[in-house]
């Protein structure tokens, strides 16, 4: 499924990054006798410091060869495949922020890394320690099953809001028939992560009404990303109110779709995936698009004067609302409190150390189902990623040094890292590993908070940026993206700027026509050879 870019394009590419890279990095080495083998880290809101660290302390373990980590560390897996490509690339090993890697893959640029996938730690191969491994060897691997990388960060969003400010203001819902007095929350068992808080839509209705009578801001995001910070929330939504197996279907256009309000089944096929949009399927699109308008969008319930706020511009306010209004939520993902650690030091100078860095308590907050939604939902919480990281490398012609980048990988995904990584950024990797309660403790209360939401059983983890990477019809020209709609002419990758823009009403008349049965054959057979025999000219 390589996409290949043209020779004109490779050779601008090429004299464009020659002068932007320069020459390599030649940093020495502690050892200079010991060969450099240069890490590319996408590092994001989980910065570069945990890499240091471990860099610092398997460094000391080797006698040939010495990690060390290139400046530059926000490329995409688009910017790595160009460096690739054009063989102007300053690094060999790669720890991306996505998943999307299947030109490198059919370019047969990358190491294989089928044995690293067999090896074993407390009786289980790492392909056993993976979550939802069928979904990442889909994004990984060749049409022989060979696989090329390993998971690295899971970008998991959602709503998260102040306890302690819920604490102060008394916000939980009670139960005296419980011991500690509060709801049993969306999973009805006692004692969990969403004691207290609202279980059905007329509980978060209601409690959104409280938080603005009581003069508290219920809601801020990114107004610069909110199509970036918005998405998650419809994929909420759409996974409570459809269920798991109705949203992966129609995210593949392929299977079976339950309609939850009526219980009429629909089959879909590739070839007829236009019945998701023209027979009004995926019930969920249209409540996410219902709970955008009543809280999100043209509201009374968003942080005002935020126009032009970038993710961390709202996140230090948020932060710092204490001072003035107090905001109860941001939307934001699991990475967003590290990211927001300068605020928090701003806070400190303020106000003390009670208000530092992991002092303070903020948790995760399930957004119910709507009612009448897929029973496959009963008691569940959906979260979904934006992002799923990836670790994968270059060949190199020296086999020492191929052997040595996946000794790393494979040392990466041993529990002593992943646990380290955890401990450092408070935020769970998407492996089974192991974390005493010395280690958790480490963390911060929103990662200890994350941690326990993480490992419920009550809790479903949604990918769909991997569900993509399942279906060919992602390859076409115009491929059919979930949030993708036009209205009144103009075209909208997300819900958020057309509801935005043009109202409730008008986005969910023109949601039934993102595709025309003739537009969807088009689409399909573009691609369709993949379909039949997974080869084609994409």
């Amino acid at each position: 499924m390589k996409k290949s870019i043209s020779a004109f394009l490779a050779l601008i590419i090429l004299f464009v990054l020659s002068g932007c890279l320069g020459k390599r990095q030649t940093i020495a080495p502690e050892n200079s006798e010991k060969k450099t083998i240069w890490i590319s880290l996408f590092s994001g809101g989980f910065g570069t410091g945990w890499m240091d660290e471990v860099l610092k302390d398997y460094n000391a373990t080797q006698e040939k060869f010495f990690f060390k980590r290139v400046d530059d560390n926000k490329l995409s897996t688009k910017d790595i495949t160009i460096r690739v490509e054009s063989g102007v690339n300053n690094a060999t090993l790669f720890f991306a922020d996505s998943s999307d890697i299947d030109e490198l893959i059919y370019g047969d640029y990358l190491l294989n890394l089928n044995d690293i996938y067999e090896t074993k730690e407390n009786g289980k191969t790492l392909k056993e320690r993976i979550w939802d491994y069928d979904l990442f060897k889909e994004a990984y691997s060749d049409n022989k099953g060979n696989l090329y990388a390993v998971p690295f960060t899971q970008g998991v969003c959602g709503v998260i809001y102040d306890h302690d400010l819920f604490t102060q203001l008394n916000l939980f819902l009670k139960d005296s028939t419980t011991s500690n007095g509060l709801t049993k929350g969306m999973d009805g068992i006692e004692g969990t992560y969403d004691d207290g808080l609202p279980k059905t839509m007329s509980e978060f209705d209601q409690l959104i009404q409280t938080l603005n009578r009581a003069s508290v801001i219920p809601f801020i995001y990114s107004d610069l990303y909110a199509n970036d910070m918005l998405e998650p929330i419809c994929d909420i939504v759409w996974g409570m109110y459809d269920g798991k197996t109705n949203y992966t279907n129609t995210l593949l256009f392929d299977g079976d779709y339950t309609d939850p309000e009526t219980g009429t089944v629909t089959h879909l096929t590739p070839e007829t995936g236009y019945k998701v949009y023209t027979d009004r399927l995926a019930k969920g699109k249209y409540k996410a698009v219902d709970f955008l308008n009543t809280y999100l969008v043209n509201t009374g319930y968003i942080c005002k004067g935020i126009d032009g706020y970038s993710h961390t511009d709202t996140q230090g306010k948020y932060v710092l609302s204490h001072n003035e209004n107090p905001i109860a939520m941001i939307f934001d993902g699991s990475w967003w409190e590290n990211e927001a650690k300068p605020y928090f030091a701003v806070d400190v100078k303020r106000n003390g150390e009670e208000y530092a860095y992991g002092k303070r308590d903020f948790r995760i907050m399930p957004i119910p189902a709507y009612d009448g939604h897929s029973s496959e939902s009963n008691q569940k919480f959906y979260l979904p990623t934006n992002s799923n990281g990836s670790i994968f490398a270059v060949k190199t012609k020296d086999e020492e040094v191929n052997q040595a980048m996946k000794d790393f990988i494979k040392y990466f995904t041993t529990s002593e890292v992943l646990a380290r990584f955890s401990m450092y950024n408070s935020t769970m990797l998407p492996y089974d590993y192991e974390m005493s309660e010395e280690q958790i403790n480490k963390m911060t209360k929103f990662g200890q908070n994350y941690y326990e939401i993480i490992h419920s059983n009550n809790v479903e983890i949604i990918r769909p940026d991997l569900l993509y990477s399942l279906s060919p019809l992602y390859l076409a020209t115009e491929a059919p993206e979930r949030f993708y709609v036009t209205v009144s002419g103009n075209k909208y990758t997300r819900f958020y700027g057309a509801l935005k823009e043009n109202g409730y009403k008008s986005l969910i008349d023109a949601l039934p026509k993102v595709y025309s049965e003739t537009t969807w054959r088009n689409m399909y057979n573009s691609v369709k050879d993949y379909y039949v025999n997974g080869t084609g000219n994409s």
